[in-house]
């Protein structure tokens, strides 16, 4: 009897690792903005894209425009505070371009992110961002200690 409970137990751990993440998995959930999550040749892909789709509104160096809010600095970045960078891919994909939503592939709106990150300042990695892990990467204005 004892041997069934070991086995529901074990069975019970799995899922529940397997939900909420294995051990290993700790860092990876924790990454932030902060961790290098994109590299320069995808930021530098991502002002491309920028420069031909979203400079209209948003102004020359994701400095804001007359329609846009900016997508860079202390301004934007408290807003995004504690969010991930999948909310802010969510929002760009169905809302933006404003003239035409949705319009642009998957990888270029991680791509525009990227270089969203590099113009905040933030490191560069030797892994490009990509949607899949959007959702484990926390904004964060500071870079904690």
């Amino acid at each position: 009897m004892r041997r069934g409970w070991r086995h529901g137990a074990c069975a019970t751990g799995l899922v529940l690792a397997a939900t909420l993440g294995w051990p290993g998995d700790v860092a990876a959930q924790e990454q932030s903005t902060w961790s290098g999550v994109y590299t320069d040749a995808q930021a530098s892909r991502g002002k491309t894209v920028y420069d031909e789709s979203c400079t209209v509104c948003h102004g020359e160096n994701l400095a804001g425009g007359e329609l846009g809010p900016p997508l860079a600095g202390s301004g934007f970045l408290e807003f995004w505070q504690g969010l991930t960078l999948a909310d802010v891919h969510q929002v760009m994909s169905i809302s933006m371009p404003q003239d035409n939503p949705g319009s642009l592939e998957a990888a270029q709106y991680v791509d525009i992110i990227a270089y969203m990150l590099r113009t905040s300042e933030f490191p560069t990695g030797g892994d490009e961002l990509s949607e899949d892990t959007l959702g484990e990467i926390t904004i964060q204005v500071e870079q904690e200690p």
